[in-house]
């Protein structure tokens, strides 16, 4: 499924509580069976799931939200964007869509979100499935708060590799 094809999928949730102004998640969820909720990291979105997501709602409803300042979902300056900001909108997300638990696969920052969920807030956690996560309590780095920035759409590939060049 190319990407065009998956934003016209996804579905849209306004969230309140969460922050100072409601924000809005774009999600996709499809398929039947216990929840399984997937979440991404940084810099992606909810489409680095793209390949399995049918697969698994073959088994399972497939929850797959773009945390907030990536992908579809609210991408307004000012937004948290830390791992407790995003466990606090999957929490609320979760209470919109009516689950009281779920599987949650994590990677990355998505990974982070999972494990301080399964820590503090266990009850919600069926599973956990994390891969190449975070953790740790100080993410997210000045340098990765610049690249979830709407700004960076515009930037060019030479900016881009500038920027990530010089990590390495």
């Amino acid at each position: 499924m190319n990407h065009n094809d998956f934003v016209a999928r996804q579905k849209h949730i306004t969230l309140d509580g969460i922050a100072p102004l409601p924000v809005t998640v774009a999600y996709t969820d499809i398929g039947a069976g216990p929840p399984l909720l997937l979440m991404h990291g940084i810099p992606t979105w909810s489409y680095l799931y793209h390949q399995v997501i049918d697969r698994l709602a073959e088994t399972h409803r497939v929850i797959a939200p773009d945390f907030i300042g990536h992908g579809s979902s609210d991408m307004r300056d000012g937004l948290d964007r830390s791992l407790l900001a995003q466990r606090d909108m999957i929490l609320a997300f979760m209470d919109a869509l009516s689950l009281p638990a779920a599987t949650l696969v994590g990677h990355d920052t998505g990974g982070g979100v999972a494990l301080i969920m399964g820590v503090e807030n266990g009850t919600r956690v069926d599973r956990l499935v994390l891969s190449n996560i975070v953790a740790y309590d100080s993410w997210p780095i000045d340098d990765m708060i610049q690249v979830g920035h709407p700004g960076w759409a515009r930037k060019s590939n030479e900016e881009i590799r500038a920027f990530f060049g010089q990590w390495l």
